[in-house]
């Protein structure tokens, strides 16, 4: 009778894809390996990883096949996929790619892996550009990783400019793959945030910027903490250095009206939303919940010189969490 399914040697002993190594039995045995090491989720990460090898996207796909066996070569892949998923690695960046927007975006260790979160701010850029008609728009996407926010602005709005930073070659090269793989016309540029295109002005800033406060970065899962790219996670020891560098260069970098939207961590709403109406012209600054209800998307829109008043404003109040709970998607407090 054969042994025990090994999920990671699939080349010691016999070939279980030949004697009864279903893909069932395989991601059994390396669900159970994952979970005695404290990986998370471990069986939708099986299940994403042998709906992948099968060349599909659903993952029903993997329970449609669970009595079925792999090939050899499906076999040996797995095992090596097996062993990096033991190691906390995550699975987007074994299978090469993520879902964001409903489109396949590639991944790499140079990029933070898109998250449900940023899709908020995307829609939040993307209510904005249709308030403003939608077209002959300027979109600039600061710090864009792998591109997720720059492309599918390009691709919901074709008759817009976008243009795309970060200071990473790296990254710039994911972002580039990702924005061919869509057609989307993007100009990308090498840059310190601005630093760029400090002489040009856009309708619409966008950034997810690093927001996680420097000791928090410890902390983290290890599929983050060791496997993201740290520039894209440290935000230093608030986690509001580059945010506040975002929104005090900003202003000066929009064509007004304009609007300044930005992904921001938890608890951090009212420092942020203090920081922005400091600002000249003071804008009218918005929040917006995630899924869990907390703060998000901040939304600064700046109106046109001739609409500034004269006095000054009061503060705002902190943004509030009011009526907001899990499942609340997109709740609003100013």
């Amino acid at each position: 009778m054969p042994g025990p399914v090994s999920p990671i040697s699939p080349g010691s002993g016999p070939d279980r894809s030949a004697d009864g190594g279903t893909w069932g039995e395989r991601a059994d045995a390396l669900v159970s390996a994952m979970e005695a090491r404290g990986v998370d989720d471990a069986r939708g990460k099986v299940r994403w990883l042998v709906s992948s090898l099968l060349g599909r996207s659903s993952l029903s796909a993997a329970d449609a096949a669970r009595a079925a066996r792999p090939s050899p070569g499906q076999a040996a892949r797995f095992a090596k996929a097996a062993a990096r998923l033991l190691r906390h690695e995550p699975v987007q960046h074994v299978v090469g790619e993520t879902e964001f927007f409903g489109l396949p975006f590639a991944v790499s260790p140079a990029v933070l892996i898109p998250r449900p979160e940023t899709e908020l701010l995307v829609e939040t850029a993307a209510e904005w550009l249709r308030e403003r008609g939608g077209k002959n728009l300027r979109v600039l996407d600061v710090g864009t990783g792998s591109g997720c926010i720059a492309v599918t602005l390009a691709k919901l709005f074709p008759a817009c400019e976008v243009a795309a930073l970060d200071i990473s070659p790296a990254a710039l090269e994911v972002a580039e793959r990702n924005a061919c793989r869509h057609g989307a016309a993007i100009r990308f540029l090498e840059s310190d945030l601005f630093s760029a295109v400090h002489e040009e002005r856009f309708d619409l800033i966008a950034s997810n910027p690093p927001y996680v406060p420097r000791a928090e970065c410890e902390t983290l899962s290890p599929t983050v903490r060791d496997f993201e790219p740290r520039g894209a996670l440290d935000g230093g020891e608030d986690g509001l250095a580059v945010v506040s560098r975002l929104a005090a260069e900003a202003p000066g970098r929009l064509r007004l009206p304009g609007a300044l939207v930005l992904e921001i961590g938890d608890g951090q709403a009212e420092s942020v939303s203090r920081c922005l109406q400091r600002l000249q012209p003071p804008p009218k600054v918005t929040a917006r919940c995630d899924y869990a209800g907390i703060p998000r998307i901040v939304r600064a829109v700046f109106p046109a010189a001739d609409s500034v008043s004269p006095v000054f404003p009061e503060p705002a109040s902190p943004a509030r969490a009011s009526g907001r709970g899990a499942g609340h998607r997109g709740c609003w407090c100013s």
